[in-house]
Parts: structure tokens; C-alpha cells; sequence
């Protein structure tokens, strides 16, 4: 296992020589990995599996969202909403604090909609 640094930017926030630790096995592919700061949680997919996943020290790996849509990049936004690409869906969703989902991206058709935003 190994890390492939490709700005050095990173150096800035993680000690590039402490020894990696692999802490969960079993997924087809994942991608997408997005640290949570405010619960200490990295969010990831497994696209393939069609399942969005958390992972904490403290209840190592849960499903934070499945079906995911193939959800396959996350993002969170200035006000803490998780953003997400599904694949499946062709579509960017907006997690509100509430649980619900906003379409904030489609394609139909080959064609690009946006919804308007706040």
C-alpha cells in the first residue's frame, strides 16, 4: 500500500512518513474519500457496490447511504451539506442538515441542467 502525493501541499497536513494503516477490506472499489471534520468520519464510495460508507475510530466502518446512485465523489459545500456525483443518476446531489436529497446537477438527454441554488 502506498500514497502518491501529487502537491506538495499535502506535506503541510499529514506526516508523510507515519506508517499507513489499511482499516477495512472487502469492497470492490472505492473512491470518492472526503474527511468529515465536525464527526471525525471519512465518507468514500464503493461504486460498484452502490453504497456510500463511513468510516470512524470509533465505529470503524458503517453504510451511511445505499443505493448510492453510484455515487463516486463527494464534496462538502461552505454550509457543511455533503455533495455527491452519482454516476447512476447522472446528477450532483445536495445533502440538506435534514436528511433530504436536492438534485443540484442533471444531464437529460446529453443535455446540462442546473438547478438554481442557495
Amino acid at each position: 500500500m502506498s500514497v502518491e502525493i501529487r502537491n506538495e501541499q499535502f506535506r503541510k497536513i499529514i506526516n508523510d512518513t507515519a506508517p499507513l494503516e489499511q482499516v477495512a477490506t472487502g469492497f470492490i472499489f472505492t473512491e470518492g474519500a472526503m474527511w468529515d471534520a465536525k464527526s471525525n468520519e471519512l465518507i468514500f464510495s464503493d461504486m460498484p457496490g452502490d453504497i456510500v460508507r463511513k468510516w470512524s475510530e470509533l465505529n470503524g466502518i458503517t453504510t451511511y447511504r445505499q443505493p448510492s446512485g453510484k455515487a463516486n465523489g463527494h464534496y462538502f459545500d461552505l454550509q457543511g451539506r455533503l455533495l455527491s456525483c452519482e454516476h447512476a443518476n447522472s446528477r450532483v446531489i445536495r445533502e440538506e442538515h435534514d436528511g433530504s436529497i436536492n438534485p443540484i446537477a442533471t444531464i437529460t438527454m446529453g443535455k446540462n441542467s442546473t438547478a438554481q441554488t442557495t
